[in-house]
């Protein structure tokens, strides 16, 4: 009876735990994209012109479209910085 308590317990305590870890990360997740969603809109369309290149036979397509999304990677710094190293 009191193992059975204590299992059920642990499995509630889980999904509880479980669903507002999820729930934060979809909040998270879509505020980042709310904020960030013409950089993002951007880079979504370099990639899929990077894809079109490389299926009309361009050389060296995907080269061109990761250096193109290289400011993506430098935003993404950015915000980095701004969330986790900001001076007090």
């Amino acid at each position: 009876m009191a193992s059975t308590l204590v299992a059920n317990t642990l499995r509630v305590t889980a999904g509880v735990v479980g669903f507002v870890v999820g729930l934060l990360a979809i909040i998270v997740i879509a505020a980042y994209l709310v904020v960030d969603a013409r950089t993002i809109g951007e880079t979504l369309l370099r990639l899929v012109l990077a894809i079109g290149m490389a299926l009309l036979g361009v050389k060296y397509a995907l080269l061109i479209g990761a250096l193109v999304s290289v400011p993506l990677l430098a935003g993404g710094w950015q915000i980095v910085r701004r969330l986790y190293l900001a001076d007090d």
